[in-house]
């Protein structure tokens, strides 16, 4: 018979090592020996520990959780304004902490702030809009309001909440834009908001793209968007996208649709973009070739934004330049370019 040493299931101290050997609880026994008493400790001692890692676990009060209830989606593209979208939010009982730090249902606080383009423009108290309601079953308290919109823009619901832990938040974005057919266009100053690969690293090192990234940041170039009446009306309304350089002109045709509620963009099956001179680096002197497609799914009239996705083709060194140690990629791989509008004011 062999003594062996294990781990006492001791919940205070659920980690003690427990070396007497005295306390041993099961033997090692000759192989062809079979003990089902023993295969009946070692289950127990199994379950008796996962019980005190739950115990530890529970141990360790939460922060309150709040889950959003509704709406669903989150865009929203009324026939008209004002309109009125329900938002809820429920607060369910967690389940550990719950009996020594149960929410205090009174200290829900919720704000609705209004944006442009990740800037805050206003913000209002709406916690008074918000009723409560609590399930008798579990305890889990939901906060519903009806929310007026009477104007298009992005928006945040920011809802807190507090035990006796600290402060639980949820923030649920919302999106009130113009529908398709109502779209009436304009004159925009539009930038690159954003510039990314599909997938990381597929044609430059992230270093060269964030520094072509800081070139064409602040380049506005004009985009003058048709209606979408002229868009439905004419089922492919030719347009050219004039993106900074060295993205460059790209010929499009415009589509939209209606049940989506976006501007579809279908690019060319090929054209140029020409790095030449452009990045303060050795060896990206290179000449792309590219497709270009994407889409407008943001129409707000005042702040329209999208995306352009180019895929990367071909790379070849410049006859100009001073070496091209970019590589044609060996599977798919684009270049996402988000695309931000602002209305042109008449001088």
């Amino acid at each position: 018979m062999i003594n062996v040493y294990f781990i006492k299931l001791d919940c205070d101290r659920p980690n003690t090592l427990d070396a007497d050997r005295r306390e041993t609880a099961f033997l090692v026994r000759p192989a062809g020996e079979v003990d089902m008493k023993t295969g009946t400790l070692v289950r127990i001692a199994t379950s008796l520990f996962a019980f005190c890692l739950l115990g530890i676990h529970c141990a360790d009060p939460n922060l309150p959780t709040i889950n959003v209830v509704s709406p669903l989606q989150t865009a929203f593209a009324p026939e008209s304004l004002p309109t009125s979208v329900e938002v809820a939010f429920r607060v369910p009982v967690p389940g550990c902490g719950a009996t020594t730090f149960p929410v205090d249902p009174d200290s829900f606080t919720a704000t609705l702030t209004r944006r442009l383009d990740g800037q805050s423009l206003e913000e209002a108290d709406i916690t008074a809009d918000f009723s409560r309601t609590e399930d008798p079953g579990t305890g889990a308290y939901t906060y519903t309001a009806v929310l007026e919109f009477g104007d298009y823009g992005d928006y945040e619901v920011y809802v807190t909440i507090q035990n006796g832990r600290g402060t639980g938040f949820q923030s649920l974005l919302l999106r009130i834009e113009q529908r398709v057919a109502a779209f009436q266009g304009g004159d925009f100053a539009m930038r690159v908001s954003s510039l990314r690969q599909q997938p990381p690293n597929c044609l430059f090192p992230d270093v060269v793209l964030s520094v072509i990234m800081d070139i064409i940041r602040n380049t506005v170039f004009r985009l003058v968007l048709p209606s979408g009446a002229d868009i439905l009306e004419s089922g492919s309304y030719p347009l050219t996208i004039a993106l900074p350089p060295p993205l460059g002109l790209v010929d499009v045709l415009l589509s939209a649709d209606e049940e989506a509620n976006e501007i579809l963009i279908d690019g060319p099956a090929s054209y140029t973009i020409d790095l030449t001179g452009l990045a303060p680096l050795p060896g990206f002197d290179c000449v792309i070739t590219a497709s270009a497609d994407g889409v407008f799914d943001d129409l707000d009239p005042y702040d329209p934004d999208g995306s352009l996705t180019i895929g990367i083709l071909q790379v070849e060194p410049s006859p100009q330049g001073q070496g091209c140690t970019l590589r044609t990629p060996g599977g798919t791989c684009s270049l996402v370019v988000g695309m931000d509008g602002n209305p042109v004011l008449a001088p």
